[in-house]
This record gives C-alpha cells, sequence and structure tokens, in this order.
C-alpha cells in the first residue's frame, strides 16, 4: 500500500505450548497471562528486598562456584571462592549476602581461617586481617553444605520429570544469596564466573557462558562452565538432570559462527527438537536489528527446567518447553534485560516492553500471518481501560510492577509507535546506539537513557512524547467525517478526544486509509489540535476509509462518517449555485436557491481550514475575499437535506 506525503501532514513472558500456545500451532500469537502471573508471584515476596548498605564499600569481581550436587536430593555441599575490590579504606571486615540456613564449614582469608559472624539471617560479616587497601583486589574463600531456602518460587528447587529428578535454581531478582553467597544488589555486577559441579554420572550440570571441561568418573560426571561477561548475581543459574544435548549453529552479522546448545528431557526430545531449531531464524533476526548477540565470545543454551514458563539466565535461559514466542521472549532478554538491565523497578518496562515487541517483530519479520495478530490483542488490551502510566507509580505493589496491560502490552506498543513516528532507520539505529552506550552496555540504565538515544537520533525534542506516553496516561479516539469530492479529491475532518484527564491531547501523526474500486493508499494527518481539516486532491473516486489500518497507533474507539454530497436536484437546492465571481466577491444564484431556510456555508481553503461560514444566505448573496490569498477554495452549502459543494480560485 503506498503512502502520500501531505505537505505538512506528513510527518516523518511467556506463553508456554503446555498451558496456553498449541503444541500443533506454536507459532500461535496467544495471551502470556499465565506467565506474567508466575513472574508477579514470584517477585512478590521479594519486592520489599533493600539492599544491604553494609555491602556498598567493595565491588565483587569474580566468583568460582563448585557444587556436589544429586538431583533427586535438595541438598548442596558448595566451595565459593570469591574476588573483591575494596572502593574504600580501611575496610576490616566483608559482608556478603547470604542465608543463615546454609552451614558454613570454613572461611578463608589470604590462606588462613577467618573468623565470621551473622548480622541477620541474610547477612553474613567475614573479619578480614587488617585494613585493607583501597581498589587492591583480594579473595575469600567459603566452604558451606546444607538445604537452600525456598524463597519466592524456589530459588534453589527439584522435582522430576517422568519420574527423573531434576535440579535447578531461579533466582531473580533477590534469591540467589540463598544458595551461594554473594552481593544482591542491581548497582554491582560480576566481571565473571566460573561453575563447577559434581553429580552422579548418569545426569548432566547446565550452567552459564562456555562448558569447557567435562569429566567422567567411576560413579560422577564433572561440568566445569565458564563466562566471560558482566553478569548481575540474579542471572547466575544451575540446573542437574539426565539431559540430552544438541546443538545448532548460527551465523552472525560479524560472519562468525556460534553455537547454540540445547539441553531437553529424552521424552521431550523429538517435539523440542523442531521447536528448538525456531531459534536459528530469530537469533538472526535480532543480529541483524540489534547487533550481534551480546554475548557472541561464548555461546546461547536453551535448557529445560521444573518451573511453569521462563527464565533469561545469561547465556542459558531456563525454560518448561521451546514454543516460539517464549523462545523469541527469553532470547530478546538477552540484549534487554541481560547486557543492559533496568536500572530500578519503575522502569521495568525496559526489560519486558522491549522482550515483548521483539516476540512481536518476529511475527512481522519472519511469521507475518501473525503480525496483525499480535498487535491487535496488544493494542485490544492497552484500550481496555481508560487510565494507567508506563513508568511504575507504586513499586511496592508487585501486580503493578508486572501489570499486563502496562508493563508488557503498552511497553511494547509505545515502542511500536514511536517507530512509526521516527521511522525504522532512526528507530533502529537509536536502540543500537543505547545497547552499545558504554555507560550503559552491560550495565543498568533508565527510561531517561534510552530517550536520549532517540533524541540524539532522531535530531529532535522527545520529551512531549514521552511524558504524553510514559507519565501520562490515556489514548486518543478520532471522530473522522469524510466527503468524495467528486474527481476533485476527498475532505476531511478529523477530531481528537482522549480517554484520561491526563492528556487532553496526543501529538501523534495518523495514518488514515483510503480505499477505491481501483487504488488505495495512505495519508498521514500531522494534527497540531484536537480538531483538523484538510481536502486531499485525488483523481481517483474513495468509497471507504480506514483510521490506522496497519495498527501502528495507540487508538480505540473511533468513529468514521461519510458525508454525502447531494448530486441531484433537491426541493431546496439546484446545482450551480454561484453565479459569478467578481473581483473580490463571489455571487450566488438567487434564482437557484427557491428556498433559503436552514441553509448553512461553509468556505475552506485547499488545507482543508475554515475560512467563512454562515447560517443562511447573505442577504445580497455576496461573500467578500478580498482578504484570502490566493489559491483554490471549496464552497459547501447545505442543510439536512444534503450538500453541494463549488470551488473557485482567488487569483
Amino acid at each position: 500500500m503506498k503512502r502520500i506525503p501531505l505537505l505538512l501532514l506528513f510527518f516523518k513472558f511467556w506463553t508456554i505450548s503446555h498451558f496456553v500456545i498449541s503444541q500443533n500451532h506454536h507459532h500461535e500469537c496467544k495471551p502470556e497471562e499465565l506467565l506474567i502471573q508466575r513472574e508477579s508471584e514470584h517477585y512478590r515476596s521479594l519486592i520489599n528486598f533493600t539492599p544491604n548498605p553494609l555491602t556498598s564499600n567493595y565491588n565483587l569481581t569474580y566468583a568460582r562456584l563448585e557444587y556436589i550436587i544429586d538431583p533427586a536430593i535438595l541438598f548442596i555441599s558448595a566451595n565459593a571462592c570469591l574476588y573483591f575490590t575494596p572502593i574504600q579504606s580501611n575496610i576490616d571486615s566483608l559482608v556478603l549476602d547470604f542465608s543463615q540456613k546454609l552451614n558454613i564449614e570454613s572461611v578463608h582469608f589470604r590462606n588462613q581461617i577467618a573468623s565470621y559472624r551473622w548480622l541477620d539471617s541474610l547477612s553474613l560479616s567475614i573479619q578480614l586481617l587488617g585494613g585493607l587497601d583501597s581498589f587492591r583486589l583480594d579473595s575469600i574463600q567459603i566452604k558451606y553444605s546444607g538445604s537452600p531456602d525456598q524463597s519466592g518460587f524456589g530459588s534453589f528447587a527439584n522435582g522430576e520429570h517422568s519420574g527423573v529428578p531434576v535440579l535447578w535454581t531461579l533466582s531473580e531478582p533477590y534469591g540467589a544469596r540463598t544458595w551461594w553467597p554473594c552481593k544482591q544488589d542491581l548497582t554491582d555486577k560480576l566481571d565473571s564466573i566460573d561453575v563447577l559441579i559434581k553429580c552422579p554420572k548418569i545426569y548432566s550440570a547446565v550452567s552459564n557462558g562456555l562448558l569447557i571441561n567435562k569429566q567422567l568418573d567411576a560413579d560422577s560426571a564433572s561440568f566445569h562452565w565458564r563466562h566471560r561477561y558482566p553478569i548481575t548475581a540474579y542471572l547466575v543459574g544451575i540446573a542437574v538432570t539426565n539431559y540430552q544435548s544438541f546443538s545448532d549453529f548460527v551465523v552472525l552479522e560479524s560472519g562468525d559462527s556460534m553455537e547454540i546448545q540445547n539441553y531437553v528431557y529424552p521424552e521431550a526430545l523429538p517435539e523440542i527438537r523442531s521447536q528448538a531449531h525456531d531459534v536459528l531464524e530469530v537469533m538472526q533476526l535480532f543480529n541483524r536489528l540489534f547487533g550481534d548477540y551480546p554475548f557472541a565470545k561464548e555461546q546461547y543454551g536453551q535448557a529445560q527446567f521444573g518451573w511453569s514458563g521462563g527464565i533469561e539466565h545469561q547465556t542459558m535461559s531456563f525454560m518448561i518447553s521451546f514454543p516460539y514466542e517464549l523462545l523469541a521472549h527469553e532470547l530478546a532478554h538477552q540484549w534487554f534485560g541481560n547486557k543492559v538491565t533496568c536500572g530500578g523497578w519503575e522502569d521495568i518496562w525496559l526489560n519486558e516492553g522491549f522482550a515483548t515487541y521483539l516476540s512481536g517483530l518476529c511475527y512481522q519479520y519472519l511469521r507475518p500471518e501473525w503480525w496483525q495478530i499480535f498487535l491487535n490483542q496488544r493494542m485490544a488490551r492497552v484500550t481496555s481501560e481508560p487510565g494507567g502510566t508506563l513508568k511504575v507509580d507504586n513499586t511496592t505493589d508487585v501486580s503493578r510492577i508486572f501489570n499486563n496491560r502496562l508493563t508488557y502490552a503498552k511497553g511494547a506498543m509505545v515502542l511500536h509507535q514511536l517507530r512509526w513516528i521516527l521511522g525504522d532507520e532512526v528507530f533502529f539505529q537509536a536502540i543500537r546506539n543505547y545497547l552499545d552506550d558504554p555507560n550503559l552496555a552491560y550495565g543498568y540504565a533508565s527510561t531517561a537513557d534510552l530517550k536520549r538515544h532517540f533524541e540524539v537520533q532522531s535530531n529532535s525534542d522527545l520529551s512531549y512524547y514521552f511524558e504524553a506516553w510514559y507519565e501520562k496516561q490515556g489514548y486518543p479516539s478520532y471522530e473522522l467525517d469524510w466527503t468524495y469530492l467528486g474527481g476533485i479529491g476527498i475532505k476531511l475532518n478529523l477530531n481528537q478526544m482522549t480517554s484520561h484527564p491526563s492528556n487532553d491531547f496526543f501529538k501523534i501523526p495518523l495514518p488514515i486509509g483510503l480505499y477505491g474500486p481501483s487504488k488505495d493508499t495512505v495519508v498521514i494527518i500531522d494534527q497540531i489540535s484536537n480538531v483538523s481539516a484538510v481536502t486531499i486532491p485525488l483523481s481517483w473516486k474513495v468509497d471507504s476509509i480506514a483510521i490506522d489500518p496497519d495498527l501502528w497507533t495507540i487508538t480505540a474507539n473511533n468513529k468514521i462518517q461519510n458525508i454525502l454530497i447531494n448530486t441531484k436536484n433537491e426541493k431546496n437546492l439546484k446545482h450551480s449555485f454561484l453565479l459569478s465571481q467578481i473581483g473580490n466577491q463571489i455571487l450566488f444564484d438567487s434564482k437557484k436557491l427557491l428556498d433559503q431556510s436552514n441553509l448553512q456555508i461553509k468556505l475552506y481553503n485547499q488545507l482543508g481550514q475554515l475560512i467563512f461560514q454562515s447560517n443562511g444566505i447573505p442577504a445580497d448573496y455576496k461573500i467578500d475575499i478580498s482578504t484570502f490569498s490566493p489559491g483554490i477554495y471549496f464552497v459547501y452549502l447545505g442543510q439536512n437535506s444534503g450538500w453541494l459543494m463549488e470551488k473557485f480560485v482567488k487569483p
């Protein structure tokens, strides 16, 4: 469909197959309420977590985590070696976020036994020998064992599949401290980690990064995973069961080939093998749009686990199954949530809105038959209520943070609409710049950071947009009256209403679809006020109109009315009602006006602006046009029984 630029008018978690996506139609776009409910429940017991101020005097830079695990038993034996750098001088103790439920067997600092004490049930203080120099790398070693606490959904949990034990972790956002000593906040990231897992020989173990060593002994198997990218504590994950693995390889934009590893339950292998293959095209799409996979020097993995949903562990997403939209959603988080993480609950849409929209982009580019369905579903969800901000206005309310309509659907559609306003080239380049910003990449970001990159790339001030769609509430609705003007063109009168009083006008370039027997097109009206009128010159007939036919803007409850011009002699009106144009006057033909009662006159310029109107015909049948600018004008004469239009030219 062709788009016509008009003068100043042109402005240029996820559902899973066992729950809501049919196994036979796993590309189908379906509601994601279940996953969002699961996420909300998981966060509910953790939302009031406050970062421990006693951990702010150092950076935790490296962790080597060694585990002995049997997935049939909810128990671990572990050894954690942690490297840290003081950022204050004379530190004589190191405080870690850790669960007192675990039994500490020994603590060593500089190869000597160190004393420790519990400040509370989740804070461990280790005595350091002498004051430490600031910015000097040092390390401690903690040996511990026990059954980790089951916080949230169970940050450390086990279960069964087909009678076989499986153990997994799900630490987002504050569950890591229940199974390894860490710094549990959203301000610091580890530079790298090594995870070593020893388990019974019949099992396999997965974690973050690359599997660099696998060793089989008489009764046990040992797996060494290495990850050399910055990672926040909640994105560290492990899982152990009798996995069967297979690999695919994807070609990156750089031209290099990268392995994608899949770890699945044996009984699910036939089904998941075909599902997992879809990640190749999704990965290539995201690479093309947003730059190569952020952890391309290592690999990406997908592993089954026992929780009813998915979690985007860095480089190794855990999912109960691999349906298309869940697969795409968790992969999208590797860019939005893992490489760049939202720095506060009020901006959770930077993780979830982006992941939702990216799963939709997979439909647009790869499964176009589902694209309009995706947009319709999200649009209906956003506009199902009149208010609600994208910015989380109550960060103590979990249901508000993970609100399906606002955080997920509105987040996605606000991005989609901004893409329409800025155009694809600016939109996608701005997002690439945001992801590659050295102050944000592999760190944390806010909505202000994203806004800044959109403004720099578009060379425009987008304060009005983010104020209207991030901070304020509601959406626009339209009333559109249109008149086909024969072979001259079409006249549009557009009124905008808003669903919430916090916004009295939305400045949005609105696409209008024009359809006729032989042609169709889209024109864009750039409204500068709630009421707009424009005449569009067209040489072909229009017989129907649609507001935003391709679903680029957030709008609902629109009304369209076709105002027909009377083309036959009526009781009160006849053709050629303009007698003549003399100098700066146009004259009406009184003989053609049999009955002047209830007649109205409206006069518009070629931009659709109302220049003159009156009830009834002037007494002398004349209108003074001396103050009119040169150009084409349209005169409407009518009443309830119909309307006539004639045009004239002011020299």
